[in-house]
C-alpha cells in the first residue's frame, strides 16, 4: 500500500469513528500525501474557515455603522462616546488574538474554530435585543462593544490552524485567501447593513430606519458556519506543546515581523472603523455610509494578491513597494482634506490606494513569517504578530479623535502613519537582507 493511501485510511478511520475528527498523521510537505490526501482536506478546511472568519469581522466593525446611524434611532451618545464604541471592539479582539494564538495546539482547530464561530452570537443578539429598547444606557452598549471583540479574536486562531495545513510553497496563497476573503467581512458588512437598515428585518423603524436588522441579517450566516466547522473541519495532529510555543518571543524576528504587520493590518482595520466616521466630519455634505465598504473591500481582496505575488517574487519586495505607495497615498489624503482642496473624490481615491496596498502588505508579510520561522514556531508568530496588529483598531480611532479634538483635523494621525511606514521600509531593508 503507499504511504499516501495509508494517510487516505487513516483519515476515513479517524473522521468517522471519533467525535474529535482527529488526523493521525499530516505530511503536506510530501508530494504523493499533498495531491492524493492533503490537497482535498486542506482546501475543505480552508473555504469554511474563511467563512467563519468573514462573519468574525462581520461582528467586530458592527459599531462602524451603528456610530453613524444610532444617534437617528433615537439615542443622544457623544462625538466621544460613539469614537469609543468604535475603537472598543479593536481594543478586546486584539487582546483575545493574544490568547487566542496558542488556542489551535491545545483545542484542535476544528472544535476552536467551531465554538469561537458560536460565540458571535452573543453580541449579535444581544444588540438586537438593545437596540429596540430607547432606555439602553452607554454602559450596556460597552458592554456589547466588549463582546464584538470576540470576532477580532478570532483571526489569530484561524491563520495559525490553516497555516499548518499547507505546504511552504503554498503559505503565501493560503494564509492571503483565509485572511483576504476573512478581511472581506468588512466591506461585506458596511455594504449590506446600510441595505438593511431600510428593510423591516427585525424590529421597530425610527426615523426610517431599522437599525436592528442590520444586525439580524446575520444570525442564520453565523449559525450555518457553527455547523459547518464543527460537520467537515478537522484538527491536525501537533507536537508542540503550548509552553514551547512562548519560544518565538526569544527571537528578534517576532517583534521585527509585529512592527511590521502592525504598520499594515493595523492600517487596514483602524482605517476601516475610523474611515466612514473621520470622513463624515471632513465632509458633512457627503453620505459616507454608501462609500464605507468600498475600502476594505479593496484591502481585503488585495491581500490574497499580496500573498501570491509574495510567494512568486518575494515577501520582502512586495512590502518594500507596498509601504512606500502607502505613504504616498497618505500623502494624497492630507492634501485633498486641506480647505482650498476640499475635494471628496480625489480624497476617496487615496484612501481607497492606500487600502490596495495595506492588504497587499498584509498578505506580503505574513508569507514572510511562513518563511522566516521554522514549522513549529509559525503558528504562534502568526497569531501573535496578529494579535498586536489589531490594536490598531483601538489605537487608530483615538488617534484620529486626539488629532480632530487637538487641531481640528485628522492630519496629525496620517503624519503618524507616514513615520510608520518609513520604520517598516527601514526594517525590511536593513533586517531582512537574505530574504527574498
Amino acid at each position: 500500500m503507499l504511504q499516501s493511501e495509508l494517510f487516505t485510511d487513516t483519515y476515513f478511520c479517524e473522521r468517522t469513528s471519533t467525535m474529535n475528527a482527529t488526523i493521525t498523521q499530516w505530511t503536506p510537505e510530501d508530494p504523493l500525501f499533498w495531491e492524493k490526501t492533503g490537497k482535498k482536506i486542506a482546501y475543505t478546511n480552508l473555504i469554511i474557515s474563511t467563512g467563519c472568519l468573514a462573519l468574525s469581522f462581520v461582528v467586530w466593525v458592527f459599531w462602524s455603522i451603528l456610530a453613524i446611524k444610532i444617534n437617528s434611532y433615537g439615542f443622544h451618545l457623544s462625538k466621544a462616546e460613539l469614537f469609543s464604541l468604535i475603537a472598543i471592539p479593536g481594543l478586546v479582539g486584539a487582546s483575545l488574538r493574544i490568547l487566542y494564538s496558542f488556542t489551535i495546539p491545545i483545542f484542535g482547530g476544528r472544535n476552536w474554530t467551531t465554538f469561537s464561530t458560536a460565540t458571535l452570537l452573543i453580541p449579535t443578539i444581544g444588540l438586537l435585543i438593545c437596540l429596540q429598547n430607547p432606555n439602553t444606557s452607554y454602559t450596556t452598549f460597552i458592554l456589547l462593544a466588549i463582546f464584538c471583540g470576540l470576532g477580532g479574536g478570532n483571526f489569530s486562531s484561524s491563520m495559525a490552524n490553516i497555516s499548518l495545513f499547507f505546504p511552504k510553497r503554498l503559505q503565501g496563497s493560503a494564509l492571503g485567501i483565509n485572511g483576504g476573503i476573512g478581511n472581506l467581512g468588512v466591506s461585506i458588512f458596511q455594504l449590506f447593513a446600510p441595505l438593511a437598515l431600510s428593510l423591516p428585518f427585525y424590529g421597530h423603524a425610527i426615523n426610517g430606519i431599522y437599525l436592528s436588522s442590520a444586525i439580524a441579517i446575520w444570525i442564520p450566516f453565523i449559525v450555518i458556519f457553527t455547523i459547518l466547522a464543527g460537520w467537515k473541519m478537522v484538527n491536525l495532529p501537533t507536537s508542540i506543546k503550548p509552553l514551547q510555543q512562548f519560544r518565538v518571543f526569544k527571537q528578534a524576528n517576532m517583534y521585527l515581523v509585529t512592527i511590521l504587520y502592525f504598520c499594515a493590518f493595523g492600517t487596514f482595520i483602524g482605517c476601516s472603523v475610523a474611515f466612514p466616521l473621520v470622513t463624515k466630519l471632513q465632509f458633512k455634505e457627503i453620505e459616507v455610509v454608501k462609500y464605507a465598504f468600498i475600502g476594505p473591500m479593496v484591502g481585503s481582496l488585495t491581500r490574497v494578491v499580496g500573498g501570491i505575488l509574495a510567494d512568486k517574487l518575494g515577501g520582502k519586495k512586495i512590502s518594500i513597494l507596498a509601504f512606500i505607495v502607502m505613504g504616498c497615498a497618505t500623502l494624497g489624503i492630507i492634501y485633498f482634506t486641506q480647505s482650498d482642496q476640499h475635494d471628496f473624490l480625489p480624497y476617496l481615491w487615496m484612501f481607497l490606494l492606500l487600502f490596495a496596498f495595506s492588504g497587499v502588505a498584509n498578505g506580503s508579510i505574513f508569507q514572510l513569517i511562513g518563511v522566516v520561522f521554522p514549522g513549529g514556531e509559525k503558528a504562534p508568530a502568526l497569531g501573535l504578530s496578529a494579535a498586536i496588529a489589531a490594536y490598531a483598531s483601538y489605537l487608530l480611532p483615538q488617534l484620529f479623535s486626539w488629532s480632530l479634538a487637538s487641531f481640528n483635523s485628522p492630519d496629525s494621525a496620517f503624519f503618524i502613519l507616514i513615520a510608520c511606514y518609513i520604520l517598516s521600509v527601514f526594517i525590511l531593508f536593513s533586517c531582512y537582507r537574505k530574504v527574498a
